[in-house]
Formats: C-alpha cells, structure tokens, sequence
C-alpha cells in the first residue's frame, strides 16, 4: 500500500484501496474509514515491482466495484456528495 494512503488514515481521511500484486494483510492499513479491494489469484500477492504474467490481479478489478465501494463507505461515515 503506497505511504500516502497511510498517512491519509492517520488523518482521519477516508479511501478506498486497489490491492492486489501486495500482500493486503502485510501491507494495509486498519482504520474503519478504510476499504480495500482485491482479487484473488493463484498468483497473488506476489509482491512484484513487474507482473510476470497478465497483470489479471489488477484488470479484473472493474471501476463499478471501486464506486461500489466508494460510496458504501460513503453511506456508512453519512458523508455526502
């Protein structure tokens, strides 16, 4: 998980994370304004800098998911648009 998206939970700031060459359990962040999504694989998480094969970690994770997720969050904190 990149640093900024720590620093933005120390913050109190809330986010959804696209997880998927990490380990989420290594590298996340526990905070009840924090979501994450990922997708299993054989191949994952490999903690890569390169994928070695399709990347299908990262393309099988589809925008409508985020939102989804953005906008439970969204609905839980009672934040609105």
């Amino acid at each position: 998980m990149d640093r900024s998206m720590h620093v933005a939970v120390a913050c109190g700031v809330p986010l959804v994370a696209i997880v998927s060459p990490t380990n989420h359990l290594q590298t996340s962040t526990v905070s009840k304004h924090a979501r994450i999504v990922r997708h299993r694989f054989e191949c994952s998480p490999c903690m890569k800098e390169e994928c070695r094969s399709d990347h299908r970690c990262m393309l099988s994770i589809e925008p409508e998911e985020v939102w989804a997720e953005v906008e439970g969050l969204k609905r839980e904190l009672k934040i609105e648009s």
